[in-house]
């Protein structure tokens, strides 16, 4: 059987992204475990959480269309690359769906920095309501997956093994609408809150002394704000496009390629995103110490601009 061009890119695509993506989540998970304070810390436990959920979903995006039984009836195979049978299908279908615990970590990283900035809230404070932040991602992840593996509802949906589309309304209440909540509901607005917090702190920190103490803590309070709005705008990249897919599909009925294509791209990358945002701060400590460094290598003879020495034209 021929396959078409758009079959074989569906199937294609997402396996360099996923890739690229279980790299940057292995990365944060090795850096958080070898870091004896950052175990300890709740912030990095959650991002902990979410990075080996997103390690898991990397292995399902990867293995694409892999698991799906190869035949039908011993007839003709199914889609292009397609190799399972029905165990593998049904195993994959129970990863791909246990995958729904990276949006809800998400949206406890949100609550997380919420707490932290804009209600001041102290490492010791959230240390006592820590284990709700992993109790509710794993807790409706793994019961979903496992409800659908007892429905027996896992096959075929085209770029891998999930819910088979004659289930959709499982597809929904199990896994799209759970997303949808997470996102309208707890981290678009965490994300305003934190956003008009800092901007609120910004106008009061014209008042202040440089150097003074409110500066500073404000400064980290800055600091710890931005990484929560980068995680956040993290989720919402990954997920626009299969939202936008999804919506089209209800409302018009038909799947537009362009979105489709998107989605196989786009949505494996979440841990690739991850690892840009945590590595984020290493990043600007490394162009300060870089421009320090050039700064002093700067003569009495010499002007430096941006970090930079240049010849004083004499």
């Amino acid at each position: 059987m021929s396959f078409s061009a758009k079959q074989k890119s569906i199937a294609i695509l997402p396996k360099p992204f996923s890739f690229l993506s279980l790299i940057g989540s292995t990365h944060i998970v090795y850096q958080i475990l070898k870091n004896p304070i950052r175990r300890r810390t709740v912030q990095y436990q959650i991002i902990l959480g979410l990075s080996l959920v997103d390690i898991l979903g990397s292995i399902g995006f990867f293995l694409g269309t892999w698991p799906i039984p190869a035949y039908v009836n011993d007839d003709k195979p199914t889609v292009y690359l397609a190799s399972g049978n029905d165990r593998t299908c049904a195993a994959q279908g129970f990863l791909m769906q246990a995958y729904v615990v990276a949006p809800i970590y998400n949206a406890s990283l949100s609550l997380y920095y919420v707490f932290v900035v804009k209600l001041g809230w102290n490492e010791n404070k959230l240390k006592k309501v820590r284990w709700w932040f992993h109790v509710f991602p794993i807790g409706i992840g793994l019961g979903t997956a496992i409800a659908a593996m007892a429905l027996n509802i896992y096959g075929n949906a085209t770029w891998w093994c999930w819910i088979s589309p004659e289930w959709d309304l499982y597809r929904w209440t199990f896994f799209f609408g759970i997303i949808w909540f997470m996102g309208l509901v707890v981290i678009i607005p965490s994300m305003f809150m934190l956003y008009l917090h800092v901007r609120k702190q910004e106008a009061a920190a014209a008042k202040w002394r440089p150097g003074s103490s409110q500066e500073e803590q404000f400064s980290q309070s800055r600091k710890v704000a931005t990484r929560g709005l980068l995680f956040s705008l993290s989720y919402i990249i990954t997920w626009i496009f299969p939202t936008l897919t999804r919506l089209v599909q209800a409302v018009n009925g038909e799947i537009i390629f362009p979105l489709v294509l998107m989605t196989a791209i786009i949505s494996p990358l979440q841990g690739l995103f991850n690892a840009l945002i945590f590595l984020h701060p290493k990043y600007i400590k490394y162009r300060q110490e870089k421009k320090q460094t050039q700064a002093s290598t700067c003569n009495c003879n010499e002007v430096c601009v941006d970090g930079a020495a240049v010849g004083s034209g004499d």
